[in-house]
């Protein structure tokens, strides 16, 4: 059932992008050509993947703290809402790296399952993000994310998206560059999305990630939502989170 929803979510983001067919998202759903997907809640919500849970919470700074435990082990970790914390903490993953433990990376593939906090930096808003993604071998990859807002008045789901993505690998920490395109529910557009991210891997399975994105949706629109305006809502985006690798094609199999 997982496989088949993330398989059907990533062919409609697909399509949109390519197409410009319409996507609905409201209240917590996506509809594409008449097919409609419910989307989990994120914030405040366990996930669990083969006995390892992962948790987003919002913090009284306004951003989020996320957390798993389980089998593979326990890993903390607080996104950065800003540019400078964002080179920090990437720069600290890279002076981390072990190049002995570039076997974390399996070069025949895996699944990965992220939950991660992101921060537009021109409006203020942040969002919870959830993502799957598929490695066909150590560098490329396909993955589908999904957004849930909680500030400023923005709530539900935020924005999905569909990506391809391009990893390096230097040791236990890899570059990660991706490209895609989905639909923002704060300005009601289609959007494309360019990331590069820097992953910190403590072991095959768990790592810690930072992400710098634009958001592409055209120049000169403003949508008021609740009490915020948004003006030119192209930007950067900023986040981070933890991320679980697994090699199972199921898994949430017991």
């Amino acid at each position: 059932m997982f496989k088949k929803l993330i398989s059907i979510l990533g062919v409609a983001l697909f399509a949109a992008t390519v197409h410009a067919q319409p996507i609905s998202v409201n209240n917590g759903q996506i509809t594409f050509g008449g097919v409609t997907l419910k989307v989990p809640d994120i914030i405040n919500q366990p996930i669990t993947i083969q006995g390892q849970t992962l948790l987003v919470q919002t913090n009284q700074s306004g951003g989020y703290n996320i957390s798993t435990y389980g089998a593979a082990g326990n890993l903390t970790n607080t996104p950065p809402q800003t540019m400078p914390d964002a080179f920090a903490r990437a720069k600290a993953y890279v002076e981390e790296n072990n190049p002995a433990n570039i076997g974390f990376y399996p070069t025949n593939g895996e699944w990965n399952f992220s939950v991660a906090g992101v921060f537009a930096q021109n409006s203020g808003q942040a969002a919870a993000q959830i993502s799957i993604e598929h490695y066909f071998n150590q560098n490329l990859g396909l993955g589908a994310a999904v957004l849930e807002g909680n500030q400023n008045g923005q709530n539900g789901t935020a924005a999905a998206y569909f990506y391809g993505s391009y990893r390096k690998p230097i040791g236990d920490t890899a570059f990660i560059g991706s490209l895609g395109g989905g639909y923002d529910n704060y300005t009601g557009k289609p959007m494309g999305i360019a990331k590069i991210e820097v992953e910190h891997r403590q072991s095959a399975h768990l790592s810690e990630f930072v992400g710098v994105g634009y958001d592409f949706e055209g120049f000169g629109k403003t949508k008021t939502q609740v009490n915020t305006t948004i003006s030119n809502p192209s930007g950067l985006i900023v986040g981070g989170g933890i991320r679980y690798s697994f090699s199972s094609l199921n898994p949430f199999a017991k």
